[in-house]
């Protein structure tokens, strides 16, 4: 008996070592002896979603775990549960376009269970209630209740819409579910009408109540609260004062954790479809006898699970409907638009991004050909952080791709403010940001109301007074502010005392509720869905200058340093398709300057030292392959790894579409969309050329609105080139020639 048990303990030990081998971003929270009468349970679960229902691979590498991936993974461990710890949807297109398709897909991938967060709401509690009688499993959410206190899931496929208990293989797990009570505010208003957000600890108290009279061998919190800066009850606070609960599945910060507190563990996977939660639970005859959590990132998950082909085909099923508008190219850029989380960091909640300065010149250029009456009067833009939803990526953009970075359905508004207004809206945006812990720690403090901005720039010192966000009043870090004008160039500096001053305030409609200094002043204007504003702006510059480059350095946003922090370091592992590119040389490019040329060592790291606080973009070349990513010490972002793929433009499909979209019955309004096809083609590889089938199309728009011209232009690019540099050359040495001569006179006359 006791060699068994030995036996038995070693088993177990072993088996802990070697998923922390296999899976190494794995965490072993809570063991204990094994039993002979053992049961496991495992636990799969997802949060902060944001419509990344596609999977997304690069040279064989998973990127993001599409849903295919997700049901790939529950079809393949047994005794499984899948659960959604909320924001499933909002940020992809089939949450703006077709909340039917919402529903099927969540249904296809075989939920268990879900919760909602906060941003199921951008399509009012309305949408929430109708989508959950369609959902075949419960829906939860205890805290959430109408205008006569009864929880709003109540009653819908025969749940309590509070709690659930689920019989699996012996064993009755009981799960009750919590929203943040923040959701009001974030969430317009009028999308939650007649709701009430209840404490989520004594709410958390009362369900461990109702669940341990059930008989339960196990009580799982699934919550959509977070640990972030802008939250005020934390899963950690949840775990510290109401005992009991053995497990909680956390979301709505997309922080990548596991941790135990109070005896209880908490995990959340991060956001976007990066990484997937599993926890392994063994019941023995005395109850749970070890909890092991740990996340799986995409490029582990791709390795060991196949996709579940019925759900791939019901993804595109229902795309299908959506591919004309979702699919339309609206331009290219050179630089990725950096927003949403990478690697977990919410960036452009944090410091000033690329896609953030777009967004808002795209705000200021609508407004100055849509507003009449405000000439005389500055024009500045201002939007959350939080409102930025992922990155748009390096190339070809597609209207899809625009509205995954933007929160769809909200318009811009216009209102007239001073800059007292302004300095506060401001403070509360950078009221957040803390120190970092240590000389080599990052800042910390992301927050969704950070300021993304256009029209103006500000400085401001993190050592000074904080905004107060229980009074929602007070600060003293933003230390000025200017005007600028459409070079960036500043022309103006605001008072924070001046309230007579005024300008005009160019933003979000639906952000305007979070800041108290503008959330009741009257809107002369609400105009266009921003995505469309953003999305035309790319268009017009991609067509204008053939493409769209935004840097990570316009300075409109500064953080005084005033020698208080150091300068930091980065590490990159440098991949291609086939793994880890071991002791090579790269050019490594830091904001577009060459930096030097780096040999990777053995792990296939470089390492980039002495960088200046703030966020860089490294452009990585190693032969004809490269890549572009994202560092900084404003958040976590320092260490990272980057695959590397054929610099060559290949996508001809984008190509086709861009010519697709040239009108048979064509017109001079075309003549913009021609260049622009003309150049996206130019743009490609030979190989990619070959494939492009409507090339004929744009050969004959060309002849039919831009004339013979073209074609001799195009066939006879070479030559014109070569003679606008001999002309200029000319021009050039005779200039110096008649300078030569006049100096030479004026020798002679003296």
């Amino acid at each position: 008996m006791i060699i068994n048990k030995c036996w038995k303990i070693w088993l177990v030990n072993v088996v802990g070592l070697m998923m922390l081998f296999f899976y190494p971003n794995s965490a072993l929270v809570l063991s204990s002896t094994a039993d002979p009468e053992e049961v496991t349970i495992n636990i799969i679960h997802t949060n902060d979603i944001h419509g990344n229902f596609e999977s997304k691979w690069n040279n064989g590498i998973l990127e993001v775990i599409g849903l295919d991936m997700v049901r790939g993974v529950k079809d393949k461990i047994p005794n499984s549960l899948l659960i959604d710890a909320g924001d499933f949807a909002q940020g992809g297109f089939f949450f703006a376009l077709d909340q039917n398709s919402v529903v099927e897909l969540f249904n296809q991938t075989s939920y268990d269970l879900s919760v909602p967060g906060n941003h199921e709401f951008d399509a009012t509690v309305g949408q929430v209630v109708e989508n959950a009688k369609h959902i075949n499993c419960p829906v939860l959410s205890a805290n959430i209740v109408n205008e006569k206190g009864v929880p709003i899931f109540s009653g819908i496929n025969g749940n309590n819409g509070e709690n659930y208990v689920i019989n699996r293989n012996g064993k009755r797990i009981g799960f009750f579910g919590l929203t943040t009570t923040e959701t009001p505010l974030i969430i317009p208003p009028d999308n939650l009408s007649d709701t009430k957000f209840k404490d989520e600890i004594e709410e958390a108290k009362n369900q461990v109540s109702k669940l341990k009279k059930q008989n339960v061998d196990m009580i799982v919190a699934v919550t959509h609260m977070g640990v972030g800066a802008s939250t005020n009850y934390t899963t950690e606070k949840l775990a510290q004062e109401v005992s009991g609960i053995d497990l909680i599945i956390d979301g709505h910060s997309h922080t990548k954790m596991m941790k135990k507190v109070n005896n209880t563990v908490i995990q959340q996977t991060g956001a976007q479809s990066t990484n997937i939660g599993m926890v392994e639970v063994k019941f023995g005859k005395n109850g749970i006898s070890g909890i092991n959590a740990y996340t799986m990132n995409a490029e582990e998950v791709g390795k060991n699970f196949t996709s579940n082909q019925d759900v791939l085909k019901k993804y595109n099923e229902c795309l299908d409907n959506l591919r004309p508008t979702v699919e339309k190219v609206v331009g290219y850029v050179e630089i990725p638009l950096y927003g949403g989380a990478i690697n977990n960091q919410n960036v452009a909640r944090s410091f000033e991004t690329n896609l953030g300065d777009i967004f808002c010149d795209s705000m200021i250029d609508y407004a100055q050909n849509n507003i009449e009456g405000h000439e005389g009067i500055p024009k500045i833009a201002f939007i959350n952080g939080g409102g930025l939803r992922s990155t748009i990526p390096q190339g070809f953009v597609s209207y899809g791709d625009v509205m995954k970075a933007t929160q769809y359905g909200n318009r811009i508004s216009f209102q007239i403010i001073t800059p007292k207004i302004l300095y506060q809206v401001l403070e509360r945006g950078v009221g957040k940001i803390k120190y970092p812990n240590g000389k080599d720690e990052c800042f910390s403090g992301a927050f969704g109301g950070f300021p993304q901005v256009s029209g103006f720039k500000f400085d401001f010192d993190i050592s000074k007074e904080p905004y107060n966000y229980k009074t929602n009043q007070g600060g003293n870090r933003v230390s000025s502010v200017s005007l600028v004008d459409s070079n960036g160039k500043p022309y103006k500096s605001i008072s924070r005392d001046d309230n007579d001053t005024k300008m005009m305030l160019v933003s979000n409609n639906s952000m305007l509720h979070e800041f108290p200094a503008i959330a009741k002043i009257e809107k002369i204007k609400v105009g266009d869905i921003l995505t469309d504003i953003l999305s035309n702006y790319i268009y017009k510059l991609s067509v204008k200058n053939g493409s769209v480059k935004y840097d990570m350095n316009s300075k409109r946003v500064n953080l005084i340093n005033n020698k208080q922090f150091k300068n930091f370091n980065s590490t990159v592992v440098v991949r291609d398709s086939s793994g880890v590119l071991s002791e090579v040389d790269v050019d490594v490019y830091v904001d577009g300057k060459l930096f030097k040329k780096i040999k990777t060592d053995k792990e296939g790291k470089i390492y980039i030292k002495d960088l200046e606080t703030g966020a860089h973009i490294l452009d990585i070349e190693y032969g004809n392959l490269g890549g572009k990513i994202l560092v900084s010490n404003l958040c976590d972002l320092r260490n990272s790894q980057i695959t590397l793929s054929d610099k060559s433009i290949s996508d001809f499909h984008s190509v086709e579409n861009i010519i697709g979209q040239i009108k048979h019955d064509m017109s001079e309004d075309d003549r913009d969309l021609i260049k622009f096809a003309r150049i996206s083609y130019d743009m490609l590889c030979d190989d990619a050329k070959k494939n492009v089938i409507n090339y004929c199309k744009l050969e004959r728009a060309e002849k039919e609105i831009l004339g013979d011209k073209s074609k001799f232009i195009r066939e006879n690019k070479e030559i014109l080139i070569f003679s606008c540099i001999f002309v200029s050359s000319v021009a050039i040495l005779s200039v110096m020639l008649i300078i030569r001569k006049r100096n030479h006179n004026k020798k002679g006359a003296l």
